[in-house]
C-alpha cells in the first residue's frame, strides 16, 4: 500500500524480494488515491476507511487460493495496513506485515505538520478535534476520525503477528509522538513495547519513505532476512502464500 500522495507504481520496488521468496504480489489502490474510485465524501480517513480496500484485496487473494498473507505499506499506507491487520475478517490468514516509514500515531504527526506551517500547537488541535467529533461534517467528512484507534503506540499490546519495521531517524514527517523526546520516534516506541513481534531496523539519512532510494540493497536484504525468519516458524497451514502490498 503506497502512501498519501504516492503512486501505486512506487510499490513495484518491493516486488523482487517477495517474488524471490516465492510470494505472489498484489499492488493495491485505495479510495481517493487517484487510481481507485473515490469515496462519496472524497476525504482521507487516515486508514480508518481505506482499510476496506485492503480487505477487498485480501478477499480476492483468498478466493484465488491464498492461505498465508503478508501486507506491506509505506507511510499512510502502513497506517492502512495496521487497520486491516486489526479489522480484517481474514486475520487468521495474516502472517506478518512490513512497515516502511509508518505513521503509527496520527495526532502528533498532524500537530507537527501544523507547527511547521507556522501555527501554534494549541491552534492545530482545534481542527483535529473537529475531525474527531460531531462537527466533522464541517470538513466535508462523512464520518469522524477515531484517532485513538489509529494510535499503535498505545495499542501495541493488541498486535499479534510479526512486524518488520523500517524507519529513518531523520524522517521529518512521521517522526514525533506525543510521548517521545525529539530523538525517539513513534516507531521506536512501538518496537520497544513489542520486541517479541517487532523487528526494527533504524536507518539514517533516508528521510521519509525513501529507504529503497537511499540503499536498495539494504532494503531488500532486511526484508529478505525477515521473510526467512518467518519460514523458520511453522505455519498454521502449509500452503502457497500470497502477499498483498
Amino acid at each position: 500500500m503506497h502512501g498519501r500522495g504516492g503512486q501505486r507504481s512506487e510499490t513495484l520496488r518491493a516486488m523482487p524480494v517477495f517474488q524471490e521468496a516465492g510470494y505472489t504480489a498484489l499492488l493495491v489502490s485505495w479510495r481517493n488515491d487517484g487510481h481507485a474510485p473515490p469515496s462519496a465524501d472524497g476525504k482521507y480517513g487516515l486508514g480508518g476507511t481505506e482499510w476496506c480496500d485492503v480487505e477487498a484485496a485480501i478477499r480476492y487473494a483468498v478466493q484465488h487460493g491464498a492461505t498465508d498473507i503478508l501486507l506491506m505499506g509505506w507511510s499512510m499506507g502502513a497506517a492502512i495496513v495496521l487497520q486491516a491487520l486489526d479489522r480484517s475478517a481474514f486475520r487468521d490468514r495474516l502472517r506478518g506485515v512490513v512497515l516502511d516509514s509508518p505513521v503509527v500515531d496520527w495526532l502528533p504527526t498532524l500537530e507537527q505538520r501544523g507547527v511547521e506551517m507556522g501555527l501554534p500547537k494549541l491552534l492545530t488541535r482545534v481542527p483535529l478535534a473537529l475531525l474527531a467529533g460531531r462537527a466533522h461534517g464541517v470538513s466535508g467528512s462523512a464520518e469522524p476520525i477515531d484517532f485513538a484507534s489509529l494510535d499503535w503506540v498505545c495499542r501495541a499490546e493488541e498486535s499479534s503477528v510479526p512486524i518488520l519495521l523500517l524507519h529513518s531517524a531523520d524522517d521529518d514527517y512521521a517522526l514525533a509522538t506525543a510521548t517521545a523526546t525529539a530523538t525517539a520516534t513513534a516507531s521506536r516506541l512501538l518496537a520497544a513495547k513489542r520486541p517479541d513481534i517487532v523487528t526494527y531496523h533504524e536507518w539514517t539519512h533516508a528521510r521519509h519513505a525513501r529507504l529503497w532510494n537511499y540503499d536498495s540493497a539494504r532494503f531488500e536484504r532486511e526484508i529478505s532476512a525477515w521473510l526467512d525468519s518467518l519460514k523458520a516458524v511453522p505455519a498454521q497451514t502449509p500452503a502457497p502464500a500470497a502477499a498483498a502490498n
